[in-house]
């Protein structure tokens, strides 16, 4: 791997990272100010501390935002750490010893793939482990309300719909 290798994966995990805790933390601001009552109701009947609550709540869910918002980060990391070597004219100076554009994004790629494995690792293992902290809602916080849903069947299709 070699010095420029390392700088580009460097740019491309640093914008990633950063776009993904702007976005988790904007999550977390606006749902908490949003279910800020209840927030405080729940603290109050359970005994449990703010901090030890939104842990509780909130930990989980930042594998289950992982999930959703991965795909997307990594695209918007790639285009944006590419971008910056070329509006830093360090891709024209790579152009010009003879190095092509793919060979440059090769390290790129190769993070994205890493990234986009971990998540699929995340959701076939980590998220079923935490399934009944991700399925309560701060409405719900003992999980204990029960969900109806009506179900009927497809005349076209012959299928079973919910």
């Amino acid at each position: 791997m070699s010095i420029f290798d390392r700088y580009l994966l460097v740019l491309f995990l640093k914008i990633f990272m950063i776009c993904f805790i702007s976005f988790t933390g904007l999550y977390f601001v606006i749902h908490i100010f949003t279910n800020l009552d209840e927030l405080s109701s729940i603290t109050t009947t359970s005994g449990q501390g703010m901090g030890q609550l939104l842990i509780g709540f909130y930990g989980p869910a930042i594998l289950e935002l992982f999930d959703k918002m991965a795909g997307i980060l990594v695209l918007i990391s790639a285009i944006f750490a590419v971008t910056w070597i070329q509006r830093k004219r360090e891709l024209l100076a790579i152009e010009a010893a003879g190095i092509t554009k793919a060979r440059v994004v090769r390290p790129i790629i190769i993070a994205a793939v890493v990234i986009l494995v971990i998540s699929v690792a995340n959701r076939e293992f980590a998220i079923p482990h935490f399934k009944h902290q991700l399925g309560r809602s701060i409405q719900d916080w003992t999980a204990q309300g029960s969900v109806s849903f009506s179900s009927y069947r497809d005349s076209a299709s012959g299928m079973m719909i919910r």
